[in-house]
């Protein structure tokens, strides 16, 4: 008989990503969808984002990204399990579902607008139970996410970048990303992130039981426009003054 599963806590620093101007992002119609990291390996991996055929499925919203470059400003990042929130298959060919309690700090001084964070890829964890260290790995495609889009929660998006981004025309990855809205310094959002998991991965203790969840490799996104600098703005301005004043030479 399975013990009480142990509140597993994982705690993470990663990049915030850099701003980008990103385009129709208001869904037509409430969706949710289960998604599962079912992406084949085209060189590096399987697992990066979703499938083609997964995203255009899922009914969320997809918008076009030219790429996923980092910038140095960081957030924290602390998801912890909800305890009593695992709910076992009944048989093996369905998934088990559990609620993951997450939670995005602004940690970079400045106010980050439109944010998104980018679930790209299940990855290999750890956790310590009874003093001895397990190691765990997830098959990609048997990880799953419930995204939504439109129902008055945290809407999702699913991110549509070239796998190469100097060649717009080349293999697209579809990464799914949920809304964080805008954080001013100091500032977080909290959100529940719903699993969906085949063969999960519990582990047995002297006094409990630790269900074992993917770690991730995470990023975060702006769809804010970024404002130029007064001198570059000046310079736009200065050129476009030049541009006009020389049609009208030629009118």
């Amino acid at each position: 008989m399975m013990g009480p599963l142990a509140t597993y806590k994982l705690r993470s620093t990663l990049a915030a990503g850099a701003l980008l101007a990103l385009l129709g992002l208001a869904p037509a119609h409430a969706v949710t969808s289960t998604v599962y990291w079912d992406r084949a390996d085209f060189g590096y991996g399987a697992g990066y984002g979703v499938s083609q055929t997964t995203a255009l499925a899922s009914g969320i919203p997809i918008v076009q990204a030219p790429s996923l470059l980092p910038k140095p400003d960081s957030l924290v990042v602390d998801p912890d399990l909800t305890e009593s929130s695992l709910v076992l298959p009944s048989s093996s060919t369905k998934p088990a579902t559990i609620t993951s309690d997450w939670s995005a700090t602004n940690n970079t001084g400045i106010t980050n607008q439109n944010l998104y964070l980018v679930y790209v890829r299940p990855v290999t964890n750890t956790i310590t139970l009874d003093g001895q260290q397990h190691t765990y790995t997830y098959d990609a495609d048997d990880v799953g996410l419930r995204l939504s889009s439109g129902e008055g929660g945290l809407d999702w998006v699913i991110l549509q970048v070239p796998s190469n981004p100097v060649d717009p025309n080349s293999i697209p990855v579809y990464y799914p990303a949920v809304s964080l809205g805008t954080l001013g310094n100091g500032g977080s959002e909290n959100y529940p992130l719903y699993y969906s998991l085949f063969n999960p991965q519990v582990f047995n203790g002297t006094t409990h039981d630790v269900l074992g969840l993917p770690k991730w490799t995470l990023a975060f996104y702006s769809t804010a426009a970024p404002i130029p600098e007064p001198s570059s703005g000046l310079l736009m301005f200065i050129g476009l003054l030049g541009i006009a004043r020389t049609r009208r030479k030629h009118s």
